[in-house]
Parts: C-alpha cells; sequence; structure tokens
C-alpha cells in the first residue's frame, strides 16, 4: 500500500537518508530533500516541515530517537537539527559546528559521519578530522575530543564493550578510543580475530 505520496523537486537518489520511528511517527530524515516528512501511523496523515536555508544537496543523513525527539546529523548542513515529533517544531544546534568549520577542507564540504549512541550520548566522527563530537541527547551539551593522530579522519562509529570503534571515512586504520579513560588504539590493519 501507499502511504502518501510527497511532491518532491526531481533529484536522481537519495532524497531522504534515513528513516526512523518516534511512537507513531514515522520521520524522513531530508539529505537531498528540503523538508523533514513525518507520517503519523495512527491518523494516516503526513505533513512537510521545510528546513530553514536547506542545501541543494547533503543536508542530514543520519538520525537519533531520544525523548519524542529525532536528532538529525547535519551531513554539509552546519548544525544538528532538533526535532520534536509531538510538537510538531524544529530548532537547529549550531554552536556545536564552530571548531567542525575549520577543520574543513577545500575538496569536500562533508562533516559529520555515522554515529553511535552510549545511554543518553551520541559520539559523531568528524569526516575530515581527527575529532569525535560528544552530543549529549538528555541536556543537549556537547564537547568535541581530539582522537589519534591529525591525519584521521573518521566516518563511522559503533560501540562495543565500552569502546568507540571508528572507521575511516576516506581510507586509513581503525581506531579503538575509549571516553572514559581516553584510551586509543590504532589498528594499521584488520586484527587478526576480527569479525
Amino acid at each position: 500500500d501507499i502511504l502518501c505520496s510527497i511532491e518532491l523537486p526531481p533529484f536522481s537518489t537519495f532524497n531522504f537518508g534515513a528513516i526512523v520511528k518516534s511512537g507513531a511517527h514515522l520521520v524522513l530524515v531530508p539529505m537531498n530533500a528540503k523538508v523533514i516528512v513525518d507520517y503519523d501511523l495512527e491518523s494516516g496523515t503526513f505533513q512537510q516541515i521545510p528546513l530553514d536555508a536547506p542545501m541543494n544537496s547533503g543536508n542530514f543523513r543520519y538520525a537519533e530517537v531520544y525523548a519524542d525527539k529525532v536528532y538529525m546529523i547535519g551531513y554539509r548542513y552546519p548544525a544538528i537539527l532538533i526535532y520534536d515529533v509531538l510538537q510538531g517544531s524544529i530548532r537547529y544546534e549550531r554552536a556545536c559546528f564552530a571548531g567542525i568549520l575549520s577543520d574543513r577542507s577545500g575538496r569536500h564540504e562533508e562533516m559529520l559521519g555515522k554515529p553511535c549512541r552510549v545511554e543518553d550520548r551520541l559520539y559523531i566522527p568528524v569526516l575530515q578530522s581527527n575529532h569525535v563530537l560528544e552530543f549529549s541527547l538528555k541536556t543537549e551539551a556537547y564537547w568535541l575530543h581530539t582522537v589519534g593522530p591529525d591525519g584521521a579522519g573518521y566516518g563511522y562509529a559503533e560501540v562495543y564493550e565500552g569502546n568507540i570503534w571508528l572507521a575511516p571515512w576516506m581510507g586509513g586504520p581503525i581506531a579503538r578510543w575509549n571516553p572514559l579513560d581516553e584510551g586509543f588504539e590504532l589498528f594499521p590493519q584488520i586484527p587478526h580475530d576480527f569479525a
């Protein structure tokens, strides 16, 4: 069954970067689209919420749901967008991007990679530097951590046994980082027992 039909300006691929569920709402995260789409599973209705000054492409790629809010991670868009599903309102957290924006190279405008969540904290790799953005979903406070050598560029984060594993964005070693004790280890090749 078709739930709804959305009129979008044509783009070849990837209008939405993710779909997440918050309560009875399915929320489409706008990658190349210029609107958030919120479909209410109970009422069968949907709404489109326009972005503030959307980019032509690469707005938001990943999202996390916490306490009836959807936190959309800026891919090229310099903000974390906080969508309150119950209120139908959006806010932008832009201050945490001050240090990140200065790290972008001239070749690439992408900023943040795939985050991982540990309790109420998001750990978001910064694509073009050796930084990880720690973002509290509970308080919306943030910290920018320097992790590993200058040339690192992490694109993907995953948690396992209290460590954050960071995979490279454009090639390079895998890193293991512990945010509690700042322990760090670099693996120039895939570890022998890695699965």
